[in-house]
């Protein structure tokens, strides 16, 4: 009866041990990826912080991991740091200094899952189309409480084609300010910037907020000529801060004189001073020195608003006239816009 026991023991015992051999070879986790010795979140860190040369090293790994470090990529796009480790950081000065010396080079710092995440971004940047698959997940950074790693999910998505696109479009709607900002900028860094959000981007150039309206005639600025004709019109018939940013995108696009002149000499008229001001600065920005400009540029120095006077003075200073000229501080009260 024992002896039966004993073998029912040594069947059993070997059947456990046989399962957990069969799982430790089906089941083990897979190598870490390396590149050089150096696994992905060390390549990550390197690309968040590191020393140029440790950049380039950094990036040649990444390229030659290829399509493989994706899913680690996007693993790490999803790190918390450790709930403590902020406390520790702030308990570290308090401590004895042998305790403190010991603990210091041996803890991660507290914002560390932010150093992984910009470095992840950057590697599926670098990576571009190869890495299109993450783009759901790299959108979702658009909205993260830390500047940095928003910024490069926008830089991100910018570089992953007809995938980034389509997650950053409807993000041009997004309640949040910051998101819609990050959204445009993704699109001013697309190579080259898709000709078909070109009205949504109109849209934007009269947000609420500055940065939106600023990104987005960035934005504009890089389509190209395409975009010209609904700039224009947007400087010629907008209102207030639309105006204003169209105006900004013909100077940064460095727009036909022949066509953008006209356009912006009617902004002249606008009874918003900072309209008028905004399109002196643009005709100098793109160096209109030719007799109607500067004829519109000397009326302006009888502006009822000190920053026109001075944006006209400096212009038409710009263009060669000697400040003798320009009769500055002559102001007589007569000129001021009109609607």
């Amino acid at each position: 009866m024992a002896s039966g026991r004993r073998k029912v023991w040594w069947w059993s015992g070997g059947g456990v041990l046989g399962v957990l051999a069969v799982g430790l070879f089906v089941f083990r986790p897979a190598p870490r990826l390396q590149f050089q010795g150096k696994t992905v979140p060390v390549l990550c860190e390197q690309l968040a912080y590191g020393s140029a040369d440790e950049r380039r090293h950094a990036e040649l790994g990444v390229k030659s991991l290829g399509k493989t470090v994706v899913p680690e990529l996007v693993r790490l796009l999803g790190t918390s740091d450790f709930g403590m480790r902020p406390k520790l950081w702030r308990w570290l000065p308090s401590l004895p200094p042998g305790v403190r010396d010991f603990l210091a080079p041996r803890m991660l710092p507290p914002d560390h899952s932010n150093t992984l995440k910009v470095g992840a971004l950057r590697s599926l940047g670098i990576l571009g189309a190869e890495a299109a698959s993450a783009a759901p997940q790299i959108a979702r950074l658009l909205h993260d409480s830390d500047e940095s790693v928003a910024l490069e999910s926008a830089r991100a998505l910018a570089s992953l084609g007809s995938e980034g696109l389509s997650q950053v479009v409807p993000r041009l709607h997004d309640p949040s300010p910051s998101v819609r900002q990050k959204a445009a900028l993704s699109l001013s860094q697309m190579t080259p910037v898709p000709p078909q959000i070109e009205g949504v981007l109109l849209e934007l150039l009269g947000d609420d907020h500055e940065q939106v309206r600023l990104t987005a005639a960035l934005a504009l600025s890089s389509v190209g000529p395409g975009a010209l004709a609904g700039i224009l019109a947007t400087v010629e018939t907008g209102q207030g801060n639309a105006r204003i940013a169209a105006a900004k995108a013909l100077g940064w696009m460095h727009a036909s004189r022949r066509r953008s002149v006209p356009a912006l000499l009617t902004m002249l008229h606008d009874s918003n001073p900072k309209v008028r001001e905004q399109a002196i600065q643009t005709l100098g920005d793109i160096y209109a020195n030719e007799d109607r400009v500067r004829a519109a540029m000397i009326a302006e120095l009888q502006d009822s608003d000190s920053k026109v006077r001075t944006a006209a003075t400096n212009v038409l200073r710009q263009f060669g006239m000697r400040a003798a000229d320009l009769g500055v501080g002559s102001y007589d009260g007569k000129k001021s816009g009109s609607p």
